[in-house]
């Protein structure tokens, strides 16, 4: 008798006790494979974050879900214009829009990439919005997939054609939008002929989205932006997004390795943080802040202590080195030459990074970026934004670290190689804001040996 209510006491309590979780582990942000970088466990660990659980493992965990898929309480798209796409034209789109460079979520059904995630809902139906992942995490040259990476690979511009201006060209006249538009959408629109059933889909999807809301349009100049950019940049002030600053930017996407946090800053004599291409951002926080202001959603609602598991995990992302450095007496030869070529007059920061905010003038690039939020030069925000930092009017110098794995060059990404930035080879020729006429003083007063040996110690960074 007595072991038998032993017994049921001990399968009581069993039953009762928590279930065992698996340890938590240091966030893997490198791996060879998608399967491989984002780990289980992840969302419960912003689950027990919220609860009061704020050790390091835990924040860092909780912090990488946020990376990957926290919406910000922002709505995003229709989610049944994405899912269409993928699923009607696996050629042109690829599982998770791997033919516009982004990479597909192992974990997602509907073959979603990294980077798109569930968002507030528009009003019955469900959404998808942009998350931190769509444009930092990419696949290195080496084939590795890395989490801080710049992706420039991914043609966001023409992810936005296929979303927002597609359903348009198909219902109506393609001669009522750009030329260069319809030009890439135009194997789509072949297919959409060929097959009766892809209308049939088109149509129901249509009825989902604008049961949701009405899919905004956009005017034949801004579609040819879209059409024009180079992969790896964007103007993310631009309709149909929430916020239109009126100024046309384009800004290349930055790596997030290696940032300096307060303490260095403050040591290294830095203005600031000086987050974002124009340096407005005093802070990581700050710059996630208007991140969210310009997505749509509420910044006051997300304050330091909700935010800091994204923002610690992102205060961890390293750059990998080089798998393949230049021999070493080039590095070297370059390292004395950074030095002695006056390279520290303006990348003598944190990672070479910049301590100030230059004018564009004294840089040499278009005047562009000083209308960024602010096309009429009255001296703050636009369209009702607010930012926790005063709008500088200029540019900053990035860090240098990680060149090696970058696609995208000068702040508007209009240059391809480091051989173009150094005039080895002849850069292309852009009217603004995809000028390619800055930052000169890397092609004049250096022979060629000097150029090679520069490039040389920049890709050993």
């Amino acid at each position: 008798m007595r072991s038998a209510l032993l017994f049921v006491m001990t399968m009581m309590m069993a039953a009762c006790a928590p279930i065992p979780r698996a340890p938590l582990r240091a966030p893997v942000n490198l791996a060879h494979k998608a399967d491989g970088l984002v780990e289980h466990g992840l969302k419960e660990a912003c689950r027990r974050y919220a609860a009061g659980h704020s050790d390091k493992l835990t924040m860092l965990a909780c912090g990488k879900w946020m990376f990957f898929y926290e919406s910000f309480d922002t709505s995003g798209v229709p989610e049944a214009l994405p899912f269409f796409l993928v699923r009607a034209f696996p050629k042109e789109m690829g599982a998770g829009f791997e033919k516009l460079g982004m990479i597909e979520d192992p974990s997602s059904p509907d073959h979603m990439p990294f980077g798109l995630a569930p968002g507030k809902m528009l009003g019955m139906a469900k959404a998808q919005v942009f998350t931190c992942a769509s444009c930092h995490v990419a696949r290195l040259p080496d084939g590795r997939i890395s989490i801080g990476a710049p992706n420039h690979r991914y043609e966001y511009g023409k992810h936005v054609l296929a979303m927002m201006t597609f359903p348009f060209v198909a219902t109506s006249k393609p001669e009522s939008h750009d030329p260069d538009a319809v030009k890439y959408l135009q194997p789509m629109l072949d297919e959409l002929k060929k097959d009766p059933t892809i209308w049939a889909k088109l149509g129901g999807t249509l009825m989902l989205a604008m049961g949701a809301f009405k899919i905004p349009s956009v005017t034949p100049d801004i579609e040819h932006m879209y059409a024009n950019w180079p992969p790896g940049t964007q103007d993310f002030v631009l309709a149909p997004l929430p916020v239109d600053d009126h100024a046309h930017i384009v800004g290349k996407i930055p790596p997030l390795y290696d940032l300096p946090r307060n303490e260095e800053i403050a040591s290294s004599r830095m203005t600031h943080g000086m987050y974002g291409w124009t340096g407005n951002a005093h802070s990581l926080l700050s710059f996630m802040h208007g991140f969210i202001n310009l997505l749509g959603g509420h910044a006051d609602k997300w304050p330091e202590e909700r935010l800091r598991p994204l923002l610690e995990y992102i205060y961890t992302l390293e750059a990998p080195k080089n798998p393949n450095p230049p021999p070493a007496a080039t590095v070297a030869a370059g390292k004395a030459l950074f030095r002695d070529k006056a390279c520290l007059d303006c990348h003598s920061g944190p990672r070479h990074s910049g301590k100030r905010i230059y004018k564009t003038s004294e840089i040499g690039t278009d005047d562009s970026l000083v209308r960024w939020m602010d096309s009429e030069r009255k001296g703050k925000p636009c369209c009702g934004v607010e930012f926790e930092d005063p709008l500088t009017g200029g540019i900053k110098s990035p860090r240098l670290q990680a060149l090696w794995l970058q696609r995208r060059f000068l702040h508007n990404g209009s240059l391809s190689s480091l051989e173009q930035l150094f005039c080895l080879e002849p850069r292309p020729k852009y009217p603004a804001p995809l000028s390619t006429e800055g930052h000169k003083q890397t092609c004049d007063n250096l022979t060629d040996d000097e150029k090679k040996s520069l490039i040389g110690y920049l890709r050993s960074l």
